[in-house]
């Protein structure tokens, strides 16, 4: 949806805040455990709009420089909520994708002589979210330059 990323919140505990004195590359790992009480009763029709309406993600959020508000910069990981059977069903509830966790990283060239900030937000529309922050780490390379090509070298 178009008006998601006015509704992000950056997780508590979950960023870091960087100062590069020269250029280089800067890796971000990180770990998070999210769940929610986003339940949605399955009536058969995956396409129907309440199911595309109740969601819950995890994105990477930065700034840089002076500018002290995170904005998303992109990764969303949608998190998979609990179906319930029809509504007036007895049968046991699935519950999906409670409690898994959400493993990323992100490459950034950094420039000399700035600050940079990083954190995890979250958009959800269910009435509560549970989030476990398990770590978000960073290793900064000084004077480095990132190549990824995605080719390999001879000999591996």
């Amino acid at each position: 949806d178009a008006t998601d990323d006015k509704h992000i919140e950056p997780i508590p505990g979950c960023a870091i805040e960087f100062y590069a004195p020269t250029s280089g590359t800067l890796i971000l790992t990180w770990q998070v455990s999210a769940s929610s009480d986003l339940d949605i009763f399955y009536p058969g029709d995956t396409t129907s709009q309440t199911i595309k309406d109740q969601r819950t993600f995890l994105t990477l959020m930065g700034a840089k420089d002076n500018d002290f508000d995170l904005a998303e910069i992109g990764y969303r990981q949608y998190l998979p909520m609990c179906i319930l059977q029809d509504g007036g069903s007895t049968a046991p509830a699935r519950v999906m994708g409670m409690g898994r966790i959400w493993s990323g990283h992100h490459v950034v060239e950094v420039n000399a002589r700035t600050w940079y900030r990083y954190g995890i937000g979250i958009y959800s529309s269910a009435n509560m979210a549970r989030i476990r922050v398990r770590n978000f780490k960073y290793l900064y390379f000084p004077n480095a330059e990132a190549t990824i090509d995605g080719s390999i070298p001879d000999g591996l």
